[in-house]
């Protein structure tokens, strides 16, 4: 048996109960096949397909049917990663306070590195982004190959090249000269884009015996200075100091001319120019209003024609991006055409006048009662690249979670009377339940608990009251499920449930009572064990039953509860139209 994230897995099937759900190829239901092959350019492999020793069979052999991945590509990414899982346990182990154990991801391998932009996380927090070549036998070997899962697990965290490699300098301590060789032999044939920074790193590799580190036991060889590095939990003799710093700017420099020459490529790549993109707004009149960064507009629907304003800023653009740009807006088009057309009476639809929320670059503007598409998208530059994978999936959620929050305000989701009771019941329980838990808080924690509470009393609220705070984004998406493709809503549920250790403001019970209600995202998905995906990506185990907070029958009767309380919403269908399954048109 393995662990990830503190979940028993066994090593031959997979999570119990999700691999073998022969609903589409090879054993893997279809709605994550469509997910996992959504781009051409890279492929998914999801977290509930992921373990301890590697990728599962079943998920190998649609790699192969689908993808024409190699037996020996998957056994090396296999090896690989077998080797990191050990590894980052035995860190987690040793030196806590620098390393969390090891858990599963979505992990997105990109075969065409030219074309796809480095360092793109479609999920945060709960995806890596690795290339084909970091497991090709010609291009990498077993020690390159490990220590990418640790790299790109710490860069996920950090953000920041430039220290990302210094916060991992102890896997380096705990490795033998012999497996630091070969480390720096897979650097020097890497072709990642940014293949000469990790060979920067490798020239550092004869010298690591050197280096003291807090909780791994390795003392300095010798009394000369050294430089505190506290985040790391490093002391670096001063004779290597200024070789950190230059394998600090070549990780930064690396990072920015990868990201240059993927924004080159953009520019020559194929597409639209300018004309055509306006000609087809003028001749198709998606429904939507396309916006500034200040929530102007730039050009309208109900003035397809007019065109000008949307034409200076649309110049210079990128071809590939311009192409991009149509094909979101088709998305756009497409979904709320469906959904409002589905609505029996769309004038029942209040749209709010209290300002506009452009966070996620899609929303609904009140003014010209439509989807607005800010050209400043979380993520994305609009105008100089094309969308990276997964973005368009996005696009499509996030426009009908919107047009799904109007309709729920209008009574279309709602707690029919019958329900009301059980409604009320379930919501007395999920208070009981926070109750009981804070009473019994560890001695450790105890003055913590008693703060949250405090504050949330403070302004008029209770724990259990923090789930149905946001039950109007779960109303939103249970009529989003109804209109939108499961690989849009497998998109959204992923992007959406991710790990809170590192929220600043956000205490441990806050954290759990929204993580009671972000679970729910994982229930509108067509995944058949949602609390295995939850506990294997997010670190709750290792936070929340190594603290002695919650055990797991505690943890599935808290959610249970939250899901039973949500369960009470129904769709009104004498409102809306739903789709019927299998028939839409995309």
């Amino acid at each position: 048996m393995g662990s990830l994230g503190g979940l028993a897995l066994n090593l031959e099937t997979g999570y119990p109960g999700v691999v073998g759900e022969a609903t589409g190829c090879n054993g893997v239901r279809g709605s994550l096949v469509e997910l996992c092959l959504a781009s051409p350019k890279v492929f998914l492999i999801p977290a509930e397909h992921l373990t301890a020793s590697g990728v599962t069979e079943a998920f190998a052999n649609l790699l192969a049917t689908r993808r024409g991945v190699s037996e020996l590509w998957i056994g090396r990414f296999n090896a690989a990663f077998a080797c990191y899982f050990a590894r980052g346990s035995e860190l987690a182990e040793k030196a806590p306070d620098y390393w969390r154990a090891p858990r599963a991801v979505n992990v997105c391998i990109v075969q065409d590195h030219q074309e796809t932009r480095p360092y793109y996380l479609p999920f945060d927090r709960t995806s890596w982004l690795l290339y084909e070549s970091d497991f090709d036998a010609k291009q990498s070997n077993l020690e390159f190959g490990t220590y990418q899962f640790a790299h790109v697990e710490r860069l996920a965290a950090t953000g920041d090249p430039g220290v990302t490699w210094l916060h991992n300098l102890g896997y380096f301590l705990e490795r033998t000269p012999e497996e630091r060789s070969e480390f720096v032999q897979g650097c020097d044939v890497s072709t990642r884009p940014d293949a000469e920074a990790f060979r920067a790193l490798g020239a550092l590799m004869p010298h690591l015996d050197s280096f003291a580190h807090d909780q791994l036991g390795k003392t300095r060889s010798s009394n000369d200075p050294t430089a505190r590095i506290a985040f790391a939990g490093l002391d670096v003799p001063e004779t290597h100091q200024a070789t950190c710093q230059t394998i600090a700017k070549s990780f930064l420099a690396e990072a920015h001319n990868a990201t240059y020459r993927y924004f080159q490529g953009q520019q020559s790549s194929s597409g639209l120019d300018v004309d055509g993109v306006l000609a087809w707004l003028a001749d198709h009149a998606p429904k939507l209003l396309v916006t500034d960064q200040f929530g102007g507009a730039l050009w309208n629907s109900a003035e397809p024609g007019d065109t000008a304003s949307l034409r200076a800023v649309l110049e210079g653009g990128a071809p590939a991006a311009l192409a991009s740009l149509r094909e979101d807006w088709t998305v756009i088009d497409r979904h709320s055409t469906a959904f409002v057309s589905a609505l029996v009476d769309p004038n029942t639809l209040v749209f709010p006048d209290d300002g506009l929320d452009q966070g996620d670059g899609i929303f609904l503007h009140a003014e010209h009662r439509k989807i607005a598409y800010s050209l400043v998208q979380p993520g994305l530059q609009t105008l100089a690249e094309e969308a990276p994978p997964y973005h368009r999936l996005l696009v499509g959620a996030r426009t009908v979670h919107e047009w799904g929050h109007l309709a729920a305000e209008a009574g279309v989701v709602h707690v029919p009377a019958e329900l009301e009771e059980a409604h009320a019941e379930h919501h007395r329980r999920l208070v009981d339940a926070f109750d009981g838990l804070v009473a019994n808080a560890p001695e450790a924690l105890r003055a913590t608990a008693d703060r949250e509470v405090k504050l949330l009393a403070e302004d008029g609220c209770h724990l259990g009251d923090l789930p149905l705070q946001r039950v109007g984004d779960y109303q939103a998406n249970l009529l989003a499920r109804e209109f939108l493709s499961e690989a849009e809503m497998e998109t959204y549920a992923r992007a959406n449930v991710r790990p809170l250790v590192d929220e600043e403001g956000v205490g441990p019970y806050l954290a759990l009572a929204r993580h009671a209600y972000e679970y729910q995202y994982l229930r509108l998905t067509e995944m058949a064990n949602p609390l295995d995906y939850f506990l294997a990506t997010t670190w709750f185990a290792d936070t929340y039953f190594e603290a002695g907070i919650v055990t797991l029958s505690q943890t599935r009767q808290l959610f249970d509860t939250v899901s039973a309380l949500f369960d009470c919403y129904r769709i009104d269908t004498a409102q809306i139209r739903l789709p019927r399954a299998g028939e839409h048109d995309w």
